[in-house]
């Protein structure tokens, strides 16, 4: 076993069992503003934001994005391109680069790139309708998506299906699933999953209260920067 993962999978894990707490939503990238260049891309250029968007990295990380660039997209898209297909659903889930927001678009542009495997558009589809937006809500199409997200290993998706477990979103409310669903989004350093395990431990929901496990799980938390982990790791640390 990878030493990273063996060292992840000895912390804390002894305390997960069912039972309700408190979570941290799984944040979601906003893409920022880009300046505007006069001249395209670079073919090596336009390379980086495939692979970025392959990655799973938002509109943020991308080279700047130029009308030349967004055109090309456009037609890569139209072609197949999966990542191109991904991009543009972002570009018009958020609105940005002189694109008016429509999620209707995209919405078409990620069930697209879905079809081809797509990580990053089973996430953000997932999201737009766990959240009802431009799609009627629907927790059932959520979790559908993000199961398939799962079982290609990302740890969003992996943390997001604990998420419905644990509050019976989509699903029947099953503490013992969401345990392991966080547990796999932990084993790839997924920090809040870290801390959800903290709570469990600290609060004892089904098991005895242990205050040394819940500090150990918040510092891991903290360390994989997680912002309520770090809370809640110097709250037990300093009563000490």
């Amino acid at each position: 076993m990878n030493l990273k993962y063996a060292l992840l999978a000895a912390v804390g894990f002894s305390c997960l069992t069912s039972g309700a707490f408190a979570i941290t939503p799984a944040p979601q990238p906003q893409p920022q503003a880009i300046t505007p260049q006069t001249q395209p891309l670079s073919p090596q250029q336009l390379e980086v934001v495939k692979q970025n968007a392959i990655a799973g990295k938002d509109l943020a990380n991308q080279p700047n994005m130029t009308p030349a660039l967004l055109e090309t997209m456009k037609l890569k898209a139209s072609q197949g391109d999966v990542q191109a297909q991904s991009i543009l659903g972002q570009v018009y889930q958020h609105g940005k680069y002189g694109v008016k927001k429509n999620l209707f678009t995209a919405r078409d542009w990620y069930e697209k790139a879905i079809k081809q495997g797509n990580v990053p558009s089973m996430i953000n589809l997932g999201d737009m309708y766990q959240k009802g937006m431009g799609v009627p809500k629907s927790y059932t199409k959520a979790r559908e998506l993000f199961e398939q997200a799962a079982a290609k290993g990302d740890a969003v998706a992996q943390y997001n299906l604990g998420v419905m477990y644990q509050n019976g979103r989509g699903v029947k409310k099953d503490g013992q699933k969401a345990i392991e669903w966080y547990q796999k989004a932990s084993m790839q350093g997924y920090g809040d999953a870290f801390n959800n395990t903290g709570v469990i431990c600290e609060h004892g929901i089904d098991v005895s209260k242990s205050k040394e496990k819940a500090e150990e799980n918040y510092k891991k938390a903290c360390e994989f920067k997680s912002k309520q982990g770090c809370i809640n790791y110097k709250r037990l640390h300093d009563k000490k």
